[in-house]
């Protein structure tokens, strides 16, 4: 939910077991980040990278952003 507002976000990819979440996103991966960390969940960036899934056709230049340690 903290996330919902952030228009930049194409897709969240969640990992429970390994708690991890991948962002596929455009644009810069700040204000996700920053969102993120407002939660005080221990979360950490482990990569920030391009993507190439798409997951709507207008993001031809997608990003990825994996965030590890959520709730640890």
């Amino acid at each position: 939910m903290k996330l919902d507002d952030v228009s930049s976000i194409s897709h969240l990819d969640f990992n429970i077991p390994n708690r991890k979440l991948t962002v596929f996103h455009q644009g810069q991966a700040d204000p996700i980040t920053q969102s993120l960390e407002d939660l005080n969940l221990g979360c950490k960036t482990v990569s920030s990278e391009p993507s190439e899934d798409t997951f709507r056709p207008e993001n031809s230049n997608q990003k990825k952003l994996t965030l590890d340690s959520f709730g640890h």
